[in-house]
């Protein structure tokens, strides 16, 4: 599970606007939690205590992320 403060960070771009998902969609729930992948370039969103583990809906954590 992604720590707290991650999460917090990524909800704060929620709420402004600027969290874009791997597809390049703006996200626009906010997370309750997330899973980063092993390499941690990618958070995927846990909604409704609910992981999405699709790829589009990926979140990129790095900026060198595809």
């Amino acid at each position: 599970m992604a720590e707290a403060e991650v999460v917090a960070k990524l909800n704060q771009q929620v709420g402004a606007g600027t969290l874009k998902n791997r597809a390049g969609k703006p996200v626009t729930v906010a997370l309750d939690s997330g899973l980063i992948r092993e390499d941690g370039q990618f958070l995927y969103p846990v909604r409704n205590d609910s992981p999405v583990m699709l790829t589009d809906e990926a979140i990129p954590l790095s900026r060198d992320a595809p």
